[in-house]
C-alpha cells in the first residue's frame, strides 16, 4: 500500500468524506516506472441530473412488491385478496373423517 501506507490513507480519506467508495469516480494515477513508481488517488463525486419527465415515469411504476407478485407469483397483487381452489373442502364439512386417519 505504498510507503507508510500512503495509498491506504488516501482511500480511507475518500471513504471518510463520502461514507462509501461508490458515490463517484475514484481515479488511481500511476507515474514513473519500476521502483520509481508513485500512485495518487483522487476522487470526483458523481452528480446525476434527473429530468422532471423521468420523475413522472418513475412515479407511474408499480411498487417492487406488486411487480414481483405479478411477474413471479400466481397470487393476485391486490392486498387482502386470497384465492382458494374450487376443489378445496372445509375441515368442518369433511365427512371422510380425515383426522381419524392421521398417525398422530
Amino acid at each position: 500500500m505504498g510507503r507508510s501506507n500512503a495509498l491506504w490513507n488516501q482511500l480511507v480519506d475518500v471513504y471518510n468524506d463520502w461514507g462509501t467508495l461508490n458515490k463517484g469516480v475514484v481515479r488511481i494515477r500511476r507515474q514513473g516506472a519500476g521502483l520509481d513508481t508513485t500512485y495518487t488517488i483522487t476522487a470526483t463525486p458523481k452528480e446525476d441530473e434527473i429530468s422532471e419527465s423521468k420523475y413522472s415515469e418513475v412515479n407511474d411504476l408499480p411498487s417492487i412488491k406488486d411487480y414481483m407478485l405479478d411477474v413471479y407469483s400466481d397470487t393476485p397483487s391486490e392486498p387482502n385478496q386470497e384465492t382458494v381452489p374450487t376443489s378445496s373442502i372445509s375441515l368442518d364439512d369433511d365427512e371422510d373423517g380425515w383426522d381419524e386417519k392421521l398417525p398422530f
